[in-house]
């Protein structure tokens, strides 16, 4: 330990301290370059669209029921007739759906799952799809558009124009191979199927359309608005309820209250802002520890910056030389930081940024971003250059060049921002995980942690009583519940409107097998639940939860219609979490579906027997597949996989934030290092004559330590109402939230006022056992 000690204190010390600081420096240049990446994936969403200034959708904010996307085809139709003003118009399915189909290559059929969408032409030609192969004009409702890297995926280095698709009993052809588009853009690199022109005509009451609009100059959209509303007059639309608004394509990223909005990748400008915050943070306090690295060396190197001035060096010489050595610096540590990069491009770590990191696509950027830090250290390096040559060569020898009061309290106020930005980080990433623990642990009113889903390809559906019979006979599994929706992954379904007693009601609707509560465990309140004979009647079978049962006034037995089909109520469930905690339980119904034993069912949730292992029964089920299909490789995974997949965002920025944390409590650590070695130097003298009067060696300690404390304390304090008003406005984003307990911020301040008070300590003692007779005489 005394050697340690002396090690630190002694020129080969401050050359450890000097790497360590250029590896914290190259740390937050890779941490700062990591952030930009991110950054701009979501600052250019959708930014890169010909004409993107123009694109807009249509949306309608009604005053009960907030914002929509979602039009009938006859309203889409007569808003497109009603100005010339529109350059293009695209009406496209309001949801996007998944296809399973096979593949034949040679004697072997594969099986695939992929997402799809129904569009009319307009579409392709709004959003300039950029053509590989094949010809767009040439889609027809039975054939479809495929991107890139799926036509690489499905037939490898053959074309994939008029390959045969087998999805149920049609049979497709690839009309077209479209270019990717980048990731950060609403419009998905999926398949894309053309829409019968006839379909829906005339509907008024089938809500299932959203429209994308090129108008002929940005600044029309509220004259096309007005002219509409004017023009326009249907006893299914009160103006005075509600307006139609535009939302630029570039915003929609951004949009979160916006209801049956199929673009389910969400970001958010509050989250955005503090990215860029934290970018730029993490640079200031690698800035200011790599300063007062520079002014804590200032001991070593002031004799033979004075040397220099006697032999008739000038100041302003000197001062360029430590300002060209901090140059080079920087530019190592920003090679360095790349080399960070690279390694975690590869890693787990790259999981948590959107875009792609890799270097051989960035790299332009890349060298772009190296003048940001390369400025921040330019200015950190002014200070301690002019800091260094301030001294007259007689006060040199004197030895008398100790930092001023205002000099210190300026290092003092930097070290002070160090810590509130490290409390600050470390507090917000704390109340993060606390919230994404509540979200996917809390309680959603069924028995998630017994579900295991299973993803459904054609095969599997042509065989459902098989395959049920077959997991059915393993031990594990309890009973099995077949539909084609993926409850609790996403935040809308199917919005439906019905007349209860001549009053409209709205709610979310989810169409499921008669045994879907039952595998689910979710309970009856009043009534009934499914019956199989149910699926018999020519009437809807409906279960509503108990807000809808409270909102409308609902019983048992009533009857409904929703548009041409009647309805009845067969009973009423608790106020199951169908959503995220992002948004409040609404009126919901499940319906019962009554598809035949040859329908398509997306999703199998197989409940597990009480005491069993997930992992046991998930092997189970794939022995079942395996028996019925051995070629078969469906996606199987417990319900609380969906959880992980709905709160990935939140995941990420947690990790994002508590790995930027450690970075800079990690860079303010070693910033501490270099100031009380500074420190201890300076303060031989004082100690030794504090000694001489009677000081203890734990009473110096303890004085050292002290005048951190308060540095730490006044950080908190601080620290506190930044972290409260930053978590006060991220939690807006949820329903469902934690409270600020006071306990993180105790929790927080110990941990890193317990780590200041070691590192203190450590490096005064060698100073507070000093003999003061001794250290006088050299002093």
């Amino acid at each position: 330990m005394q050697n340690l000690k002396n090690l630190f204190l002694s020129p080969k010390g401050h050359q450890m301290i000097f790497v360590s600081n250029v590896f914290c420096l190259s740390i937050a240049f890779a941490a700062f370059v990591l952030l930009m990446f991110q950054i701009r994936y979501e600052w250019g969403y959708d930014g890169f669209h010909k004409d993107g200034d123009r694109i807009f959708r249509l949306e309608i904010r009604l005053a009960d029921k907030g914002a929509g996307v979602l039009f009938a085809r006859p309203m889409i139709d007569e808003f497109l007739k009603s100005s010339s003003m529109v350059e293009i118009g695209a009406p496209i399915r309001g949801y996007i759906g998944k296809i399973s189909f096979d593949i034949k290559k040679g004697e072997d059929k594969f099986s695939y799952i992929e997402s799809i969408r129904e569009i009319y032409p307009q579409y392709l030609k709004l959003f300039n799809f950029e053509v590989v192969e094949g010809d767009l004009s040439a889609m027809a409702p039975n054939s479809w558009a495929i991107p890139e890297s799926m036509a690489k995926k499905l037939f490898g280095d053959e074309s994939a124009i008029n390959q045969s698709i087998v999805a149920g009993d049609d049979l497709l052809t690839v009309a077209a191979v479209y270019k990717d588009f980048p990731e950060n853009s609403v419009v998905k690199n999926m398949i894309y199927s053309i829409l019968p022109e006839t379909r829906d005509v005339g509907e008024w009451m089938n809500l299932n359309y959203q429209l994308f609009v090129k108008l002929t100059d940005a600044k029309v959209g509220d004259e096309i608005l007005a002219n509409f509303k004017k023009t326009f007059k249907d006893e299914n639309y009160d103006w005075s309820r509600g307006e139609l608004f535009f939302t630029n394509i570039s915003d929609i990223y951004f949009e979160t209250d916006t209801n049956f909005d199929s673009h389910t990748e969400k970001g958010s400008r509050a989250i955005l802002y503090t990215l860029i915050g934290i970018a730029f943070l993490i640079l200031v306090i690698a800035a200011i520890n790599f300063m007062n690295y520079c002014i804590a060396v200032v001991p070593v190197r002031i004799k033979s910056i004075n040397v220099q001035k006697v032999l008739g060096r000038s100041d302003r010489s000197l001062r360029l030389a430590i300002l060209k050595e901090i140059l080079v610096v920087t530019m190592l540590a920003y090679l360095l930081s790349m080399l960070w990069v690279f390694m975690v491009s590869d890693s787990a770590i790259a999981d948590l940024i959107k875009p792609d990191i890799s270097l051989s696509a960035n790299w332009h950027f890349v060298v772009k971003l190296f003048f940001i830090p390369l400025t921040i250290a330019f200015l950190a390096g002014l200070y301690p250059s002019l800091y260094a040559t301030s001294f007259s060569p007689a006060l040199v020898l004197k030895g008398s060049f100790a930092l001023s009061p205002t000099g210190r309290m300026f290092r003092n106020w930097m070290v002070g921002f160090q810590f509130a930005a490290s409390f600050v980080l470390f507090m917000a990433s704390f109340f993060i995980f606390l919230q994404n623990k509540f979200m996917k642990n809390g309680s959603l009113g069924f028995d998630k942690d017994l579900i295991v889903i299973v993803e459904l390809d054609q095969n599997l559906n042509k065989r459902l009583s098989v395959l049920k019979e077959k997991w059915m006979e393993f031990s594990s599994i309890k009973n099995i519940s077949f539909t084609s929706v993926l409850f609790c992954g996403s935040d809308y379904y199917s919005g439906r409107f019905a007349v209860h007693k001549e009053n409209e009601i709205q709610f979310q609707a989810m169409w499921v097998d008669y045994d879907f509560p039952e595998v689910m465990g979710i309970p009856i309140t009043e009534g009934r639940t499914f019956r199989k004979e149910d699926k018999l009647q020519l009437t809807e079978t409906f279960l509503f939860n108990d807000i809808a049962c409270k909102k409308y006034s609902l019983n048992t037995n009533d009857h409904l219609k929703m548009g041409d089909q009647d309805g009845v109520i067969a009973g009423f469930m608790p106020d199951i979490k169908y959503r995220s905690f992002r948004n409040v339980t609404e009126p919901m119904a499940f319906i019962l579906s009554r598809r035949d034993e040859n329908s398509s069912s997306q999703y199998a949730y197989v409940r597990v027997q009480e005491g069993v292992m997930i992992d046991k029964a998930i092997a189970d089920i794939r022995k079942g597949i395996k028996m019925i299909d051995p070629s078969s490789e469906v996606n199987v995974y417990p319900f609380n996989y969906v959880l992980d997949n709905t709160y990935k965002i939140e995941t990420s920025l947690n990790l994002m934030i508590s790995l930027f944390s450690l970075v800079s409590i990690l860079i303010s650590f070693f910033g501490v290092i270099g100031i009380v070695v500074f420190d201890s130097q300076y303060k031989r003298k004082e100690v030794s004559l504090r000694k001489i009067h009677g000081a203890t060696t734990i009473s110096i300690i303890e004085r050292f330590n002290a005048a951190y404390f308060r540095i730490l304390l006044l950080s908190f304090v601080l620290a506190v109402p930044i972290t409260v008003y930053g978590m006060l406005y991220w939690l807006q984003n949820f329903a469902y939230k934690i409270s600020l307990d006071w306990w993180v911020f105790v929790v927080v301040f110990l941990i890193i006022s317990s780590i200041t008070a070691f590192i203190v300590t450590t490096l005064t003692w060698r100073v507070a056992n000093l003999n003061p007779v001794e250290n006088l005489k050299t002093e």
